[in-house]
This record gives C-alpha cells, sequence and structure tokens, in this order.
C-alpha cells in the first residue's frame, strides 16, 4: 500500500499543502478546514515557522490521530552544508528549498523565494552554502508607502510579460509605487545573480518561488526557472 504523505507549509500569513497529487492553500493555519478537504494521511510532514509547533501537533493530532514530523535545520542535509553559524537561525522554509534546488539542479543554484519578504540563498557547485539575503517583498513595500487601510492594485501595464526591468515612470501616485516597487527588487536581484554567476565557472541555474514569482520571471535579466514546491520536494528530502 503506497503511503500516503500530507505535507505542510505553514508560513506567516499562509498554509500551502500538498497531498499526492492535490495540492491548494488556505489561510494560516486552519487545519480543521484543511481535514474537511483532504484524505486522511498515514504520514504528516511539516515546515513551520518558529511559534507554532505546539500549537499545529495539536491540531495534527486532533484531525488525523498521528503525530505530525517536523523538519528541522542541520549542518548539513543531503550534500548542502548550512553556512550559518547556528543553523538554528536559518528559516526552515530557506534551508528546504535551498537543498531541493540544489539536487535539481545539480550544481550552483540560486533560490528567491518572492513572498512577504524576497529571500535569496546562494549554494555553490560543491553544495557549499554561500549565505543570502533578505529584503521586503513587493506587497510589503507598497502597503509601507500606501498605507495598510489603502487598496492599492497594481496597474495592468506593470503586470504584462514585458521584460523591462524600469517600468516607465508613474504618472500617479498608484503607477510610482507600483513601478518602483517592482524595479527596486528585479534591478536588486539581478545585481547578485551577475556577481554570483561570475563567481560560477559552470554556472548556476536560478529558481523562483513565492507568490510574486511570476512578476520577477517576466522582468529580470538573469534567466531563471519558476519552481513554486521546492519547500515540499525538500521535504520529501528531509523526511523519506
Amino acid at each position: 500500500m503506497t503511503t500516503r504523505c500530507l505535507d505542510l507549509d505553514i508560513g506567516n500569513s499562509r498554509t500551502k499543502w500538498r497531498l499526492a497529487t492535490a495540492s491548494g492553500s488556505l489561510k494560516s493555519p486552519r487545519i480543521p478546514t484543511l481535514a474537511d478537504a483532504v484524505e486522511p494521511p498515514h504520514r504528516v510532514r511539516i515546515s513551520a515557522v518558529a511559534g507554532v509547533r505546539d500549537r499545529i501537533c495539536a491540531a495534527v493530532e486532533a484531525r488525523f490521530g498521528i503525530a505530525p514530523e517536523f523538519a528541522q535545520v542541520s549542518r548539513e542535509l543531503a550534500g548542502v552544508v548550512c553556512c550559518y553559524e547556528d543553523p538554528t537561525r536559518l528559516g526552515i522554509d530557506r534551508w528546504l528549498a535551498m537543498v531541493a534546488a540544489w539536487h535539481c539542479a545539480q550544481g550552483a543554484v540560486a533560490v528567491v523565494d518572492a513572498g512577504t519578504a524576497i529571500t535569496v540563498d546562494l549554494v555553490d557547485d560543491c553544495g557549499q552554502h554561500q549565505g543570502g539575503y533578505i529584503v521586503p517583498g513587493i506587497g510589503l513595500m507598497r502597503r509601507s508607502l500606501a498605507g495598510e487601510t489603502r487598496d492599492l492594485a497594481l496597474p495592468e501595464m506593470l503586470t504584462d510579460q514585458g521584460r523591462d526591468a524600469l517600468p516607465p515612470p508613474g504618472t500617479s501616485t498608484d503607477t510610482a509605487i507600483a513601478g518602483g516597487t517592482l524595479a527596486m527588487p528585479t534591478t536588486f536581484l539581478d545585481a547578485v545573480l551577475t556577481r554570483f554567476r561570475a563567481a560560477s565557472p559552470s554556472g548556476i541555474t536560478t529558481f523562483l518561488c513565492g507568490g510574486d514569482a511570476h512578476l520577477l520571471h517576466a522582468r529580470l535579466a538573469s534567466p531563471t526557472r519558476i519552481k513554486p514546491n521546492l519547500v515540499f520536494d525538500g521535504l520529501a528530502i528531509a523526511l523519506p
């Protein structure tokens, strides 16, 4: 009998889930809601932000009658070596994503997660984590500039499939904010990727994930691949 694994990626605002070929997301963390949508699993594997473990553990045990398994950051996993002096200070989602990406690329890799924050992690040919960057995400910058209560949608002109990292100057406050908050991460990321590529004789593979991956993919000068399930793929490596 095939073991049915429910994988959960629990972030600050949303929980992503994957079970066999089905997947989805919901506001984080709503285990009771999820339990109504999936078949009862044999295992539950979890990547979770700090501070929710006890609550999630109790919810999973109550709903599914099994103890969940939590992935943890380690000094080394499947050939990838963490560069942090204290590996436990690295976010588990970043760790799992870079492990999965390195195994997929079989070489130097950059992982860009474009969510609430934009995180970048760099791993060389030998699997050595070179470190990374964390900057505000597109939505976070927009909300900071426009105010939390103001509805500022990205204008259609800025969500097309053009590859111009620098949108045209805005002719209203909304378009100025929208264009500026797209230009900042794309120019920053292109600079990071250009420098990493120069230091990697065999070349690099760049993976994008997160809710704004498509916006960056359309504008980055550097070649990129959208791979939304890196954390889930990393869970399968960490907790086989």
